[in-house]
């Protein structure tokens, strides 16, 4: 039995992958670009700071008394707003403090790393726990030694403008991955066009209404289309030649058999009844195993659709043609759609026998039905034809002794191993012969056979 195994999508496969580089790819680019655009509206931060630092020292002055205090007011009135968030002082030794208006009675911190002539940068707590960013640096005056020079400004304008960047720069790129999606998704639909189309050639062929795959493959898949054609066609001789020798294997046995058949007339009755069972019995079995071996290359590569009213209007014409002398006649009902999937020899042998045996037996009616649509009679599986005449019929205990290949009536010609074969065959197909008694007084057989491959059937019935 075949291990079932999980579908696996190319498609799908090939999507996820992409959607996850890209994903990766444009998750870190935003990472990156967020990072230098962050460092570099730092550094342009931290050299406005370091020009106001300069711009405090730079104002700083002696008045005629000669005390040191800011003698060139700075132009940037947020220094003079309160709690503005833009702030400076000088502080030094003695208490000494110098403040912008903005500070108002605060203070800042005092900052321990601050040099001489070097300006450094540090975080501090401002009013209102604003979080700033410093610029400090140590001067030394005529007036007072060791002055410590601070110019703060709120972090929150840099956190807006870096926040505000990222928002811009991961919609954009959200926006461009969506793009990207689109064109795999796009990309692979249509990159792999080529294999649903062969996708569904194979499923043609699976289910007999294509012989070959087309030549009308991209260069990719086109030496494999040629393989697997040559591959089938090699199977087609294969099988058709093992058909050929079973057949020829049957009828060299059935020969020599009807020979022996014919010199068991002077045997004695008893020895003759004795061997002419073994002689039945064999030819029962060459005609049961020719059935198996035939019908066996029919259910592999070389099924295929079978029209059924084309086979049966066939028969029934050359049918007619024989019993023209005869008030015999056949109703054929039976819809061009419906159709079954099998080898056309087989078909033929199974409404042949059949319809020649209805044909023995009928007085005047024969009546072939198959009406799609109609409950038991045509499903999306199996399609059951009927065939039924008004002859004597066949009593329900004698169905079986048919089957093993006796014959009901001795003067009607015929080996009698008809049925015996039809029931084979169609056994082989998976399908089903039921033989009863007819509204027409006679024989109603009824030919159940599948109109889907038998995987296709299993995978339906699972």
């Amino acid at each position: 039995m075949p291990v079932k195994t999980r579908a696996r999508s190319l498609s799908r496969r090939l999507i996820l992958v992409a959607m996850v580089w890209i994903g990766l790819s444009l998750t870190a680019s935003g990472v990156v670009l967020s990072f230098i655009f962050e460092q570099t509206v730092r550094e342009a931060f931290e050299e406005n700071l370091t020009a106001q630092l300069r711009a405090v020292m730079a104002s700083l002055g002696s008045d005629n008394e000669g005390r040191l205090g800011v003698v060139v007011p700075l132009d940037d009135a947020r220094y003079r707003q309160v709690q503005s968030g833009w702030y400076w002082q000088i502080s030094g030794p003695d208490n000494f403090l110098l403040r912008s208006r903005s500070l108002w009675d605060e203070a800042l911190p005092p900052i321990p790393d601050a040099k001489p002539g070097v300006i450094s940068f540090s975080d501090l707590k401002g009013p209102r726990d604003q979080t700033l960013r410093a610029a400090s640096t140590i001067m030394n005056r005529p007036e007072v030694q060791g002055l410590l020079i601070v110019a703060a400004v709120d972090t929150a304008t840099l956190d807006a403008q870096v926040q505000r960047f990222n928002r811009i720069i991961f919609a954009a790129l959200g926006t461009l991955g969506l793009g990207l999606a689109v064109a795999v998704i796009l990309q692979v639909l249509i990159g792999l066009r080529p294999l649903r189309r062969l996708k569904n050639e194979l499923n043609a062929i699976r289910d007999g209404t294509q012989d070959q795959l087309m030549h009308d493959q991209p260069s990719e898949v086109a030496p494999l289309v040629e393989a697997f054609n040559e591959v089938r066609a090699h199977d087609h001789e294969t099988l058709a030649k093992a058909r050929r020798e079973v057949g020829n294997l049957a009828h060299s046995l059935k020969t020599p058999l009807a020979q022996m058949a014919l010199k068991l007339d002077g045997v004695g009755a008893d020895l003759r009844d004795q061997l002419m069972q073994h002689v039945n019995d064999l030819r029962s079995k060459i005609d049961f195993y020719a059935a198996r071996a035939a019908t066996a290359a029919a259910r592999g590569a070389t099924a295929r659709r079978i029209n059924v009213q084309g086979v049966i209007n066939d028969i029934v014409n050359a049918l007619r043609k024989i019993n023209a002398d005869t008030p015999k006649k056949a109703h054929v009902l039976v819809p061009p759609e419906v159709t079954v999937l099998a080898e056309e020899e087989d078909i033929t042998e199974i409404f042949g026998n059949l319809l020649d045996n209805a044909y023995k037996w009928a007085h005047s009616r024969i009546n072939v039905t198959a009406v799609a649509g109609a409950y038991d009679f045509v499903t999306d599986d199996y399609v059951t034809v009927v065939i039924e005449d008004d002859g004597p019929g066949v009593p329900a205990d004698k169905v079986a002794d048919i089957f093993k290949g006796q014959r009901l009536d001795e003067k009607v010609p015929g080996t009698g191993l008809g049925l015996q074969v039809v029931r084979d065959i169609v056994r082989a197909y998976d399908g089903t012969l039921t033989l009863e008694r007819s509204e027409l007084g006679g024989l109603r057989a009824a030919v159940k056979l599948p109109s889907r491959r038998e995987s296709q059937l299993k995978g339906k019935l699972n």
